[in-house]
């Protein structure tokens, strides 16, 4: 089926809770948060998932909070405004609307970094910082080739391939959104060999993240 939702409730307080895949890229998941919204009356958003590191202190298992999200496909840096020719979009930036940057709700954000770090998880570092968005999958000599674009996008934390499309949707409904990622390769290691080896490890770590929210947020 294109998309099984796992519906229950969480914690002591048994928040209702909705649970699916969003599949890969901006436009399944994108799809999936519409549907979640529309079909389903969620009240919120959030979305887990791995991204890579561009930071040179961000390791295997680290967690990104998204204070904001930036899809870096969208270039409308050549187009010019007939009204306004002197006018210069931003990379990220959707014309007509002046949308670049999705937030994460405040309050949700505010919630993911109090969540009480557990004594295993070591030195698991947690921030909260720009997520940018792709459909490419970034391995370290794209990570370089791409540096003008992190430049422009406002030095983000990781890069990934659905975040911003979920965040636009949850913009567009007026629904609180929060993006959690963790790290699954860094900026020097071997993409595919980190991200392989490491994936279901770095979506494991988010869980305290995810469970303090969830069991507090309502």
């Amino acid at each position: 089926p294109y998309l099984t939702v796992t519906m229950g409730t969480f914690g002591a307080a048994q928040v209702p809770v909705m649970f699916c895949a969003a599949g890969v890229g901006m436009v399944s998941a994108a799809s999936v948060a519409t549907t979640l919204i529309t079909q389903f009356h969620a009240d919120a958003v959030i979305f887990t998932g791995v991204a890579g590191g561009l930071k040179d202190d961000l390791k295997i298992g680290d967690i990104v909070i998204a204070k904001d999200v930036v899809n870096y496909d969208m270039d409308c840096t050549n187009f010019f405004l007939p009204w306004n020719p002197e006018y210069r979009h931003k990379r990220g930036e959707f014309p007509f609307t002046g949308l670049r940057e999705f937030h994460s709700d405040p309050k949700l954000v505010e919630l993911a970094l109090s969540a009480p770090h557990p004594a295993e998880m070591g030195d698991v570092s947690l921030r909260c910082g720009r997520i940018v968005t792709g459909s490419e999958f970034v391995t370290v000599q794209r990570k370089e080739a791409l540096a003008s674009v992190w430049t422009e996008t406002g030095d983000p934390e990781a890069v990934e391939m659905e975040c911003a499309g979920v965040a636009h949707v949850c913009h567009m409904f007026q629904v609180p959104f929060l993006g959690l990622r963790s790290i699954s390769d860094t900026k020097s290691g071997d993409a595919n060999e980190d991200f392989n080896a490491f994936c279901a490890l770095a979506a494991d770590n988010l869980w305290f993240v995810i469970s303090h929210v969830a069991e507090n947020a309502w």
